[in-house]
């Protein structure tokens, strides 16, 4: 019985030890900052090589933007709406077939130079909502469908050779014809498309640099997505709110949806963020709330 009883006391000692031993353990891994514990995974999951990848697909981006912008037919116009609901020609680029003559005039509308057969470019009385940055101002579903056509009919009228001006200048109606060149100016690109595509490029590369930083961090991931919403409605709106006039009805409504989605994504990161920042302050399921209110909308 005492040998009995001795071995009983040893078993109960080594389990204590164990248990002892195993609350430790668990105990200085709670205890850990979050900073050595993504030292740890990041043996296997290396920033910088993750990082580099997302700068070259960054970089990418930044550069097929570019080209679908300079892929567009080019007058060499800068044109803005006046107090009347016109279009006012506020500059004309040097190297273009137009005169610098008809800065300042009013331009009414643009034409097929030589028209032939049914399928021809039919000539557009010039609109001021036809060079707005931002169709999501247009009020209704009617009104956005016709501008979008209105965008492809310019575009293909100016795609399909010289195209006739019709200006007012000094009270006085007048045609001026000009061929759009095939491709734009990098150079000519505007501030406003530089500036968004910076823009589109910040919020990506520092949302994936935190979560480089700190994978294992949920309110990591949430500041990536929102950064990569940002890239997506940045990006998108450099395209279209940098035409000339036009852009064909296809590539508009693309990129007019990617702005719409990437505006939703940054909203629910940043409203996920929130409530996970510096701490959770809601239970986990609620977290789910941001993304069915918002993408639902």
């Amino acid at each position: 019985d005492a040998q009995i009883k001795g071995t009983k006391r040893q078993i109960c000692k080594q389990a204590h030890r164990k248990k002892v031993f195993g609350n430790t353990v668990r105990a200085a891994k709670r205890s850990l900052p979050t900073g050595q514990g993504d030292m740890i995974l990041r043996r296997y999951f290396a920033p910088g090589t993750h990082f580099a990848g997302v700068v070259l697909a960054a970089l990418a981006l930044a550069v097929g933007l570019t080209w679908i912008a300079t892929k567009q037919p080019w007058l060499g116009l800068v044109l803005e709406a006046d107090s009347s609901g016109g279009v006012t020609i506020v500059e004309v680029a040097k190297g273009t077939p137009l005169s610098q003559d008809v800065t300042g005039a009013q331009l009414w509308a643009l034409a097929p130079a030589q028209p032939s057969g049914a399928d021809a470019p039919r000539g557009l009385d010039i609109e001021a909502v036809d060079i707005i940055e931002e169709p999501d101002a247009i009020a209704s579903a009617e009104l956005l469908q016709r501008f979008y056509d209105r965008q492809d009919q310019i575009t293909t009228a100016l795609r399909s050779g010289p195209v006739a001006l019709t200006i007012e200048r000094a009270g006085r109606f007048e045609t001026v014809t000009a061929t759009a060149a095939s491709t734009r100016p990098l150079a000519d690109l505007p501030v406003k498309f530089w500036l968004q595509l910076f823009v589109a490029l910040t919020g990506c590369l520092v949302g994936a640099w935190v979560v480089c930083l700190r994978p294992r961090d949920a309110a990591a991931w949430m500041f990536l997505v929102a950064g990569v919403g940002l890239a997506m409605a940045s990006a998108a709106a450099a395209l279209y709110s940098a035409r000339e006039i036009a852009l064909g009805a296809t590539l508009f409504t693309t990129a007019s949806r990617i702005n719409s989605s990437g505006s939703l994504i940054f909203g629910i990161g940043m409203v996920t963020l929130f409530l996970l920042y510096p701490r959770r302050i809601v239970p986990r399921p609620v977290l789910w709330l941001p993304a069915i209110a918002i993408g639902g909308a």
